[in-house]
């Protein structure tokens, strides 16, 4: 038996079926000639418009605008978006000894905003050689001096390698040993803390038998760099409220235990220490003015018969 062949109303020519796919076809070349369009303008405008044509410096440079626009390395012309503003901040900061705390960002469409500030003289760390890489707070070397600056607070000890202005001071750490780098920064911040001020010098040179020099005449032995808030305190402390000292007092004061101190007279001879760091100081003086005379009594050498040892707790 022979099937029904379908209704001629449903029956679609290859002539309908051929002007159906012309239109899809046309449609798919419209959205791919729009898309093409659009993608550039986007294009021109991405790379036309966004190209770095101004240099914003802000903050407490110490450096000329054009100067630090050239140091970090962002060419004008360069798409925006594309500047790789890690690197020009690297670029900046060593090539910059002074720069420190540098922000980059862009300000569209066409300028990037550079803020820093001047770096503060923080420690003036003593070389093999003699001289000093005075640095901030994160060991950039700032600059290479005969003698600790005013202000800075004198390192000894810390087993510094190449000093380099600009870059970070390079320096050994044995193993086993505290970070020296931390120890610094521990010591730097509880100096401001406890607002003792004074301070002269740090010696880190055995970690384990860190002391300080205080006012030319004292020796604060500190120990370990532990709890180094809590010694600094009593230090300051014991000198400040117990008024058993002489404002002339010549002596080492002993925090290394915490919650204890104890003060032992000395004679400036008989502290070597002291002896060794106010020779070197004068050796790097570079003056033609006399030396001055020794302020300290012939007699005792700065040891007052009036003061006396004792152990303070801290309870």
């Amino acid at each position: 038996m022979k099937g029904k062949s379908a209704p001629e109303s449903v029956k679609k020519s290859p002539k309908k079926r051929a002007g159906k796919k012309k239109k899809i076809f046309r449609i798919m070349l419209t959205v791919i000639v729009l898309a093409a369009a659009a993608l550039a303008v986007l294009a021109a405008l991405f790379f036309g418009i966004f190209r770095v044509r101004n240099f914003s410096v802000r903050g407490n440079s110490p450096y000329a605008s054009a100067e630090v626009a050239e140091a970090s390395g962002i060419s004008t012309g360069k798409n925006i978006f594309l500047a790789d503003f890690a690197a020009a901040k690297e670029n900046i900061d060593s090539s910059l000894p002074l720069a420190d705390n540098i922000r980059i960002s862009r300000k569209l469409p066409s300028t990037v905003i550079i803020t820093l500030d001047t770096a503060q003289r923080t420690y003036a760390l003593e070389l093999a050689s003699g001289t000093y890489a005075v640095t901030n707070d994160r060991l950039k070397v700032i600059e290479i001096t005969g003698e600790a600056p005013d202000g800075t607070m004198e390192v000894k000890g810390f087993p510094a390698g190449a000093a380099v202005p600009g870059r970070e001071l390079d320096y050994s750490i044995a193993d086993g040993s505290a970070d020296l780098k931390q120890v610094l920064a521990d010591i730097s911040e509880a100096v401001g803390q406890s607002e003792f001020e004074s301070i002269e010098m740090i010696n880190v040179e055995n970690p384990d038998g860190i002391y300080l020099i205080y006012d030319g005449r004292m020796i604060i032995k500190l120990g370990k760099a532990e709890d180094v808030l809590k010694k600094l305190n009593l230090a300051k402390k014991s000198i400040d409220e117990e008024n058993k000292l002489s404002s002339s007092q010549y002596g080492i004061m002993d925090v290394s235990t915490v919650g204890k101190a104890s003060f032992r007279p000395k004679n400036y001879k008989d502290m070597p220490e002291l002896a060794e760091y106010e020779e070197s100081r004068q050796a790097a003086q570079e003056s033609e003015e006399p030396a001055p005379e020794d302020e300290t009594d012939d007699e005792n050498d700065g040891y007052d018969e009036e003061d006396e040892s004792y152990d303070y707790d801290d309870e």
